[in-house]
């Protein structure tokens, strides 16, 4: 086969001159059918580098470019619910934190409530125990006056026995009880 655009010398030439411009020329402009065949045969070349070639390739092409656009597509779905579930998560955290700032207080002023309650309890416990005290005291007081009266009126009526030297009727003896208890009464006054 003769390649149109051979610049070289043909084999079969005996010259040895450099280059002939009739044979230039010849070989620089190819021969019309030689040129048709070879554009044939490119084009032929290109038609099966196309449909062996490009067609697969771009086939190729297409379906990694879905399978990167799916995998974008899922990742991004999958960064949403992600941050959707991280937005989630921390407002229950903050839901939490609220709920357990509330239980404290809550706690406080139960505990302060029952500080409270404890204190008044005990202050009128301690009411009850001072007024039970008194009430004790006032009693024993009365009662020591009571016996102290008795023992009186034991020990002068004892003593207007030996001083009339008699006995003392009961009228005598409360009329007597009652002057004694008067004039101690007076005195303590």
């Amino acid at each position: 086969m003769i390649f149109p655009f051979t610049i070289l010398a043909d084999s079969s030439s005996t010259s040895d001159a450099p280059f002939e411009s009739d044979d230039f020329i010849s070989k620089l402009i190819p021969n019309f059918w030689d040129f048709i065949i070879q554009f044939a045969a490119f084009i032929v070349l290109l038609l099966i580098v196309f449909y062996f070639g490009y067609k697969p390739l771009k086939k190729f092409i297409a379906a990694r470019k879905a399978y990167i656009g799916e995998n974008i597509s899922e990742a991004e779905k999958a960064k949403s619910e992600g941050l959707a579930f991280k937005k989630e998560n921390e407002e229950g955290v903050e839901r939490a934190k609220e709920e357990a700032r509330k239980i404290v207080a809550d706690a406080k002023v139960e505990a302060n409530n029952e500080g409270e309650r404890i204190k008044a309890e005990a202050k009128e416990s301690a009411s009850a125990l001072l007024k039970q005290a008194e009430s004790d005291i006032e009693q024993a007081k009365k009662k020591s006056l009571e016996d102290s009266k008795k023992e009186m009126v034991q020990i002068a009526l004892a003593a207007s026995e030996q001083v009339l030297k008699r006995q003392v009727n009961e009228e005598d003896e409360q009329k007597l009880l009652e002057d004694f208890v008067d004039d101690i009464h007076q005195g303590d006054k």
